[in-house]
């Protein structure tokens, strides 16, 4: 089974990188499967026996980075409002034993190709 990479941001300025990323990714990585994602309480359903990263916008980042756990990802300043709630679920689900999420974290207002470049070399690294 595929890898599963959830791209999480929304229609709003500056939060839809991480669809945009997704794009370009889902032409140039077969190893995973990418899904765009404003919902985080959808993950709970995509998650069954997966390994699962995430990606999302991050306010306050210098680089492109990779966080190990919702702990470690509570951390920084969220773009918009879902980044809470995306939060929020993701430390119920590391607590349930679910799984512990790995969440790729894109600089706001990056540049779409670098930041494309960065986010494949994780992922290759992960997977």
């Amino acid at each position: 089974m595929k890898k599963l990479v959830l791209c999480f941001g929304s229609e709003n300025e500056g939060d839809r990188l991480p669809f945009e990323i997704c794009d370009e990714l889902k032409k140039s990585m077969s190893s995973a499967d990418f899904v765009k994602c404003e919902n985080p309480f959808a993950i709970a359903g995509l998650v069954k026996n997966r390994d699962v990263v995430i990606l999302d916008v991050v306010k306050g980042l210098k680089k492109t980075r990779l966080f190990d756990g919702a702990d470690e990802f509570r951390k920084t300043r969220s773009v918009t409002a879902h980044d809470l709630d995306l939060c929020s679920v993701l430390k119920i689900l590391e607590a349930a034993g679910e799984k512990k999420f790995r969440i790729i974290g894109v600089p706001f207002g990056s540049n779409k190709g670098g930041a494309t470049k960065d986010v494949e070399r994780i992922i290759s690294s992960l997977f």
